[in-house]
């Protein structure tokens, strides 16, 4: 078959769609961990405030406010620290997902079909074994494995074509 009458296979179509609808996902992931973490400072704010107010307050009361607001304050602080974490690593996927759609997309054009295929199932399937193995999580497993199926279905009818 000839490259330049070569027609897209809906399943890379497909896969390109599922690519730019993760990354999307993830972005919004990526906007709500970052405003998360805006909120985690104001509850250590408000938890270190509760703790320094009871200066002011009688004894009996200072014991009820101290440890409510050390525990306030803890909450907040250990937040913010998982949220910082969560956004480096999601940032880090962000970033390797978009690098993914984007030689995608310049492979689909360029009709390297069997390239992009090939690109799209090594690099899910390393993303589907990850989620699998230590993430531990089946809603994502079977979102990565979608276009590891998708991609062997376009190898097979690309090797079936030769």
């Amino acid at each position: 078959m000839n490259k330049g009458n070569q027609k897209t296979p809906p399943e890379t179509i497909i896969s390109t769609i599922l690519l730019s609808i993760y990354t999307l996902s993830l972005l919004c992931i990526e906007i709500g961990i970052i405003i998360f973490s805006k909120y985690a400072e104001k509850i250590t704010n408000a938890g270190t405030g509760l703790t320094a107010r009871t200066q002011t307050t009688t004894d009996y009361i200072r014991g009820y406010l101290m440890l409510p607001g050390s525990l306030v304050t803890l909450f907040g602080s250990v937040s913010g620290i998982i949220a910082i974490i969560l956004a480096v690593g999601i940032l880090i996927l962000f970033f390797l997902f978009l690098i993914t759609l984007i030689i995608s997309c310049i492979l689909i054009k360029k009709k390297k079909l069997l390239a992009d295929a090939w690109m799209k199932l090594i690099i899910f399937l390393i993303f589907t074994c990850i989620s699998a193995l230590f993430i531990q999580v089946g809603e994502i497993t079977v979102l990565m494995i979608i276009p590891v199926i998708l991609a062997g279905i376009v190898l097979i009818k690309l090797y079936v074509h030769k």
